[in-house]
């Protein structure tokens, strides 16, 4: 029966006048035939995959359609909307673990195409190729379809069909005969069946996501997308030995200083990006090989893969303390990161309010934000928040000063704004902080503040500015300014 279907599917070809260069039909382990076409020096299966087993016979778990497979790493597949007839019509709908799995899904002499094998076909039909503008898609795309132009048996309703659409419909030129098999994701569940057809890669974009291309009942070309590891897509595989792959393992020194993306695995001779983001107060150093090597300074590295497995380690460091010894020094907290670098903050009392960022009010010419804390609901008891500079080394011999701006809502319920200092630490359970500014009353306005700090010129310092009240007012602070007198 499989191989009538082949020879029926061939004589319909041949039928409606299409010039389709014969291949010799290729079986999988499953015993499933398929038909296959020439596309200039690539030899191309015409039908999706359908195997449920690797070619060693082991099998290839079947999943269904609404199990939460969001974490999954294993190879798996699932047919459409869990309909067996969907099966014969479309093929299986695989993730890109059972792609890449060395036991090999495509048939013995066949192997699952890589990105550069889908680019090589895409400019073959269409030379003018730019990104994903291209007509690769007219020329792959199975004739048939809802109200098609063509007219004839190719004007269907049942599927395996594309949706209508009256310019981009197929004309399947070499008979590849792409058909809209959808996807299942498990966070959205099945998806385009009739509209989209999705053709995996065996090429890694990052160590979640693998490059796929596209097919679109609405589009002309052939694009190419990066799709989460976990998605369900089709496979066509393409004639030639599987690629030898090498496996580059990333790894983080210390454990939990950082996040490294760009592990996989890779053929010689393809060009890989690998990439380190320190966590907080860490710093990147280098990457290293597995011997300690140093092989790249830079947080993104990129070399060629060799023919071997490779182990990369991400080194990272505790970022070293942030001190202000360039002055004038300001800052006007119209970053996107609060606090600012080398700043903390410390919320000591009341659990709802803190020192953050406020668009309401602002200083700062040209600016849109200031740093505020908010008054704090009665019931909470006494809110007080710090907000503490970083370490600031005040020269030997200078006539420094401490400028600010502030501004309080609600100053009838005024209960205490003020500045200390530490020589010590930055922190209020660890520093020697002294009051050096506070004051009765505020008001609604912008007010500028000087405080002289010629009495620590020689010395490291920390300044906190300190938040108390409940059930109180709101303290605006912006254009924090330290530098000469006068300047």
């Amino acid at each position: 029966m499989k191989n009538l279907r082949v020879l029926f599917l061939f004589a319909i070809l041949f039928s409606f006048g299409r010039f389709v260069i014969g291949q010799t039909p290729v079986t999988d382990i499953d015993g499933n035939v398929y038909p296959t076409v020439l596309i200039g020096s690539q030899e191309w299966m015409a039908e999706n995959l359908r195997t449920g087993r690797y070619i060693n016979g082991e099998t290839i778990t079947a999943s269904v359609g609404g199990e939460n497979r969001a974490n999954a790493s294993e190879g798996a597949w699932v047919l459409y909307d869990n309909d067996e007839s969907n099966d014969l019509l479309f093929g299986k709908l695989y993730n890109w673990y059972a792609v890449q799995d060395s036991r090999g899904i495509c048939p013995a002499g066949w192997r699952v195409p890589t990105d550069t094998d889908w680019q090589e076909l895409t400019l073959y039909l269409d030379p003018e190729t730019w990104g994903n503008n291209n007509n690769a898609g007219t020329l792959l795309k199975s004739r048939r379809q809802v109200d098609s132009p063509l007219g004839g048996g190719f004007s269907t309703t049942v599927h395996p069909r594309w949706d209508a659409h009256d310019q981009r419909y197929g004309t399947d030129e070499y008979g590849f005969a792409a058909l809209p098999a959808g996807n299942y994701t498990a966070t959205g569940g099945f998806m385009h069946k009739g509209s989209y057809g999705y053709f995996w890669s065996s090429t890694v974009s990052s160590d979640a996501f693998a490059y796929a291309r596209v097919l679109m009942h609405s589009h002309r070309g052939i694009s190419r997308s990066a799709y989460a590891k976990n998605t369900d897509l089709s496979v066509r595989c393409v004639k030639g030995e599987e690629v030898t792959t090498y496996t580059l393992t990333l790894q983080v020194e210390p454990e939990g200083y950082g996040v490294i993306n760009g592990a996989g695995v890779f053929p010689d001779g393809q060009q890989v990006t690998v990439s380190a983001i320190p966590a907080e107060s860490y710093v990147f150093s280098a990457w290293t090989d597995g011997q300690g090597n140093i092989v790249s300074p830079s947080a993104e590295y990129t070399f060629v893969m060799p023919a071997e497995d490779v182990t990369l380690v991400a080194v990272f460091e505790t970022e070293p303390p942030f001190v202000v010894n360039s002055f004038p020094w300001s800052e006007d907290f119209e970053g996107n990161v609060f606090p600012p670098k080398g700043w903390q903050r410390y919320n000591l009392k009341g659990a709802f309010r803190e020192w953050d960022l406020s668009s309401a009010q602002n200083h700062s010419p040209m600016g849109a934000q200031s740093a505020y804390h908010n008054y704090g609901p009665a019931f909470d008891g006494m809110q007080e928040g710090w907000l503490v500079t970083p370490e600031i080394f005040v020269p030997a011999n200078s006539n420094f000063e401490l400028t600010f701006w502030s501004y309080n809502t609600w100053p009838a319920w005024y209960h205490k704004n003020s500045v200390l200092v530490s020589t010590t630490s930055g922190a209020p359970e660890d520093g020697n902080f002294v009051q050096i500014w506070t004051t009765t009353t505020v008001v609604s306005s912008w007010v500028k503040t000087v405080v002289n700090l010629q009495g620590y010129a020689g010395q490291s310092i920390f300044l906190a500015f300190r938040y108390e009240g409940q059930d109180s007012h709101s303290w605006f602070l912006d254009d924090v300014f330290v530098g000469e007198a006068g300047e």
